[in-house]
């Protein structure tokens, strides 16, 4: 394995921090020792996270992530989401910066979240990284992507921010979470919803 410094990851871009870097850091070295497996990243941004997950890659195991990397999205919500958060991001920012750190790419695809499972493989994962789209259909999409390509016991850790488009999302996303997502990391930073169902309401 790799060292990367807290320094390392704090110099590149983005919102993972704080709690984020210590909680990954002991279930990426738990699953390493206890499971092993594969890793993955949906949404990457400029490499902020996956530095890290490169550094717990046993020999052997595989790094897939996939983000659109400022390619057009085809949801309106989605389009507002890039342009205001991820404007002029580039595959080429992202893959400096995490050379910068570890000489070598992890296997890097261009394109929508959903497509991971055309390229990683199903059931060989010890842990998911799911940061992508926000819009709440496509967190859900993502979530069963995240199943498909996990081991029994492996984990799916959320740090995104869950936008609603329709009432009821809160409840059929926490019915959903409760059935499905254990064994999990899941820490939502945080869900932006309708008044009636609350705001930053954090699990």
């Amino acid at each position: 394995m790799a060292t990367v410094t807290n320094a390392q990851i704090k110099a590149i871009p983005g919102w993972f921090g704080g709690l984020d870097v210590p909680a990954f850091r002991l279930l990426l070295a738990e699953t390493a020792v206890r499971l092993g497996g594969d890793l993955a990243e949906l949404g990457v941004y400029q490499g902020k996270s996956a530095v890290l997950l490169g550094a717990y890659l046993n020999s052997g195991e595989t790094l897939t992530v996939v983000d659109l990397f400022g390619t057009e999205a085809s949801a309106d919500g989605n389009k507002r989401e890039n342009a205001e958060q991820y404007p002029n991001l580039t595959r080429a920012q992202f893959e400096h910066a995490y050379q910068r750190v570890h000489g070598n790419l992890p296997v890097v695809i261009e394109g929508y979240s959903s497509s991971i499972t055309q390229y990683a493989a199903a059931a060989a994962h010890r842990l998911v990284h799911v940061d992508a789209s926000h819009l709440y259909e496509h967190v859900v999409t993502d979530i069963e992507s995240a199943r498909t390509l996990l081991k029994p016991d492996g984990s799916r850790c959320l740090t995104t921010t869950v936008v609603a488009t329709r009432r009821g999302w809160l409840r059929r996303f926490g019915k959903r979470r409760e059935a499905e997502c254990a064994p999990s990391c899941l820490r939502l930073k945080s869900y932006k919803g309708y008044p009636d169902h609350g705001s930053n309401l954090r699990v």
